[in-house]
């Protein structure tokens, strides 16, 4: 599976989804749910990996997105 993207300037890299697809594409939303139970799953490895999304039909608001490992000044 591919992500929309992957932050690696956070404490932990972290896979970053955007869900968006009309809530009529029932292909989509079972896609959607194995990427969610796939993703999360990756913090119990070795190296783990956080996962960040924002499934923009249910969340009118985007959630905060990771805070970096070091700001930029």
């Amino acid at each position: 599976m591919l992500p929309d993207g992957l932050l690696i300037d956070t404490p932990i890299e972290t896979f970053v989804e955007i869900f968006g697809m009309s809530e009529n594409v029932e292909i989509y939303h079972e896609r959607k749910r194995q990427k969610i139970a796939h993703f999360s799953s990756l913090k119990q490895r070795s190296k783990p990996f956080d996962f960040w999304y924002w499934d923009v039909i249910k969340q009118q608001d985007m959630p905060e997105i990771p805070s970096k490992l070091v700001s930029l000044k």
